[in-house]
C-alpha cells in the first residue's frame, strides 16, 4: 500500500493517485492525475467529484469498463452480501492525455502546467507524469518496472 498522500510540493494545485479527502490544510485540488488502475491507486476515486481526472487513454478505457464486487461474508451468522461497483459515473471527469505528447492544462485562468505522459512499463495503461510549469518540473513515476531496455528508451527520448 502506498504511503504517498498525493500532494506535490512544487504543484500544490494538483493531486496524483490520491482521491481521499485530504487531512491537511491544503486547498482542494484543481485537477487529479491517475497513473494506473491498480486498487491502491484508486482509493476514494468512486466518490471523487473534482474538476478533472487526467490519465492515459488505456487507463480511461479500462476504468470505465472495470467492475468490482466487494463482499462481506460471515457464514456463522448467515451474512452474504455483495454489491457491484463501477466507475462509469466518472466518464465526464476522466480526460485522456496521449502518451509522449506535451499537453498544456489550464488549472485556472493564468495558471497552466504542461504534462507529458510516459509509459511506466508496469501494467497496461500505466504512466509516469512529467509535470512542468512556473519554472519547476517533476517526474512522478508511480509504479514502474525499471528494466535496462526501458531505461535506455527513456534516456533517448527527446522530451
Amino acid at each position: 500500500m502506498s504511503t504517498f498522500d498525493g500532494n506535490v510540493a512544487e504543484f500544490p494545485d494538483i493531486r496524483i493517485d490520491y482521491f481521499r479527502a485530504s487531512d491537511s490544510n491544503l486547498k482542494p485540488p484543481l485537477a487529479f492525475f491517475l497513473s494506473h488502475v491498480h486498487s491502491d491507486h484508486l482509493t476514494g476515486l468512486e466518490s471523487c467529484k473534482s474538476p478533472f481526472i487526467y490519465c492515459s487513454p488505456a487507463t480511461r478505457d479500462i476504468l470505465l469498463r472495470l467492475e468490482k464486487y466487494p463482499h462481506r461474508m460471515n457464514f456463522a451468522k448467515g451474512i452474504l452480501e455483495t454489491r457491484k461497483k463501477s466507475f462509469r459515473h466518472l466518464k465526464s471527469l476522466l480526460k485522456a492525455i496521449p502518451l509522449e505528447t506535451p499537453t498544456v492544462i489550464e488549472l485556472s485562468p493564468g495558471n497552466e502546467i504542461r504534462v507529458t505522459l510516459f509509459d511506466a512499463n508496469h501494467c497496461v495503461g500505466a504512466v509516469m507524469f512529467l509535470i512542468e510549469g512556473h519554472g519547476k518540473a517533476i517526474l512522478y513515476t508511480g509504479d514502474v518496472r525499471s528494466e535496462l531496455w526501458w531505461v535506455n528508451t527513456l534516456r533517448r527520448n527527446p522530451i
